[in-house]
């Protein structure tokens, strides 16, 4: 399957949200971060778990939160909608199994694309060549529980309640995610393409521990299971083993230029004049580049004599100085990435943890040191301190270029001087990394100075919509 282009969210609309409620919120594109405010029970979690629901393929969430239609509009013109609607059971199915049971939820999902063209409409509890639950399910205790009506639904044997496949498929999903996969799989083409152009993660307000379902379900089950102590542990090891990787990356590289090194140096065209003064100044960056992946935790210090060009030096010397520059500028990229999610993840812990520091280290992943000198581990933090660390790690070391993030509440676990710090810690975040943010709050401290960047939400009596 060909992934379409990776694309950028430009708006959401949902219409009679909970039966009353009709929202609209333009993301601010140039500056990547949307925020939603609104009072409570206007429907900032619902709305972020709705797009949330939708990237991911999950539309038995959908089925559950009460709307009528939800829009997204793409930066390139593309448009989503989906229409939920309530259709009676017909006679046959009622009779069959429970009388009470008198109506399901059915979604419907359009698409046009950027160049105005339509797909064909998808809805939910249609027949087709996937109909039917495949032998991935039998292995599932939860699948026994239930009888097939038809092959578009099934009742649960004690309760009477009646799911359609979809919705079963998700009720299984919730014991065995390989469920997911084959689901997916019986989207049509341009859904799960659709679907795959935006890559989503949701960090939710009653915990800021998510762990994405394509990961290893051992590592999920085992975060679940512990909660922060065992985050804070794991992203840690996490964090030692990116490190490892990519210095094994620097050495592969420092190997194949070291090996050609002195071919190089023989092919070097002597006869080019190169500016003493510019090649001096390339080595000092050169170092003071060094110096900072040292101080980052990627490389050991080393007792090196710096290289002094207060001499001249004549065109060879210049042409083999200019040829390690090179070298050593290639093995040094190889690590700048990861240097500059190190050094913004430590000023922006160091910055608020009081009476501790933040180490980083290719052995240990991260420590802190206490001011008199002794060694902490991470889940000698406070709850407060292992939330807001677990926070910026996912966003800094967890967070794919072009990917939507959404988080819900992040005031909960910040302190009132943190709220304030928020903001332009996750500017400088979103720099770095060219990702979108939608956060919902109620806090004025979070939003600070920054309400150009605010969509509200507003109830029938206020006027339907959102205002900047």
């Amino acid at each position: 399957m060909d992934i379409l282009p990776q694309k950028r969210l430009a708006s959401v609309t949902v219409k009679k949200l909970f039966g009353q409620f009709d929202h609209t919120v333009n993301l601010r594109l140039a500056d990547r971060i949307t925020i939603i405010h609104g009072p409570n029970g206007f429907g900032k979690t619902a709305l972020l778990k709705m797009i949330q629901a939708f990237f991911d393929g999950n539309l038995e969430t959908l089925k559950q939160i009460p709307f009528d239609e939800l829009s997204l509009q793409f930066e390139d013109g593309a448009r989503v909608q989906v229409v939920r609607e309530i259709k009676p059971l017909d006679l046959e199915t009622k009779t069959k199994r429970n009388r009470r049971i008198k109506e399901k939820v059915v979604l419907t999902v359009s698409y046009v694309d950027s160049n105005g063209l339509a797909e064909q409409p998808y809805t939910t509890n249609q027949r087709g060549p996937d109909g039917g639950l495949t032998h991935i399910y039998q292995p599932s205790n939860l699948l026994a529980e239930y009888s097939k009506l038809d092959e578009d639904t099934w009742v649960h044997d004690s309760t009477g309640e009646m799911l359609d496949k979809d919705e079963l498929r998700y009720r299984i999903y919730q014991e065995s995610p390989r469920a997911i996969a084959e689901f997916r799989n019986s989207l049509p083409t341009w859904l799960k393409q659709l679907r795959c152009s935006i890559n989503i993660r949701l960090i939710e307000a009653q915990r800021l521990v998510t762990i994405n379902q394509e990961e290893e379900i051992h590592d999920y089950v085992e975060t679940r299971r512990s909660g922060f102590q065992s985050a804070v542990n794991s992203y840690a090891k996490q964090l030692s083993q990116h490190i490892q990787e990519t210095l094994t990356i620097y050495a592969s590289t420092s190997q194949k230029l070291d090996s050609s090194f002195p071919g190089r140096v023989l092919q070097t065209n002597s006869t080019i004049d190169i500016d003493q003064v510019l090649l001096a100044k390339k080595l000092k960056d050169l170092e003071f580049t060094r110096q900072r992946i040292i101080s980052a935790g990627l490389l050991d210090k080393e007792d090196q004599t710096q290289l002094g060009l207060t001499q001249s030096f004549d065109n060879i010397t210049k042409n083999i100085l200019a040829l390690y520059a090179e070298d050593v500028a290639t093995k040094l990229g190889e690590l700048n990435n990861l240097t500059n999610r190190i050094e913004l993840f430590k000023k922006i812990v160091n910055q608020r943890f009081s009476y501790k520091q933040i180490i980083v280290d290719k052995d240990s992943g991260f420590y802190f040191i206490s001011n008199n000198a002794q060694r902490l581990k991470p889940t000698d933090l406070s709850s407060g301190e292992q939330h807001e660390l677990v926070l910026f790690y996912e966003l800094l070391f967890k967070t794919d270029v072009g990917a939507l993030i959404l988080i819900d509440e992040p005031e909960l676990s910040l302190h009132v001087s943190w709220q304030v710090l928020f903001l332009q810690d996750l500017a400088n975040i979103v720099k770095l990394s060219a990702f979108d943010v939608i956060l919902a709050t109620h806090s004025p401290e979070l939003i600070n100075d920054r309400w150009d960047l605010t969509e509200a939400l507003r109830g029938p009596d206020d006027g339907q919509g959102s205002n900047s």
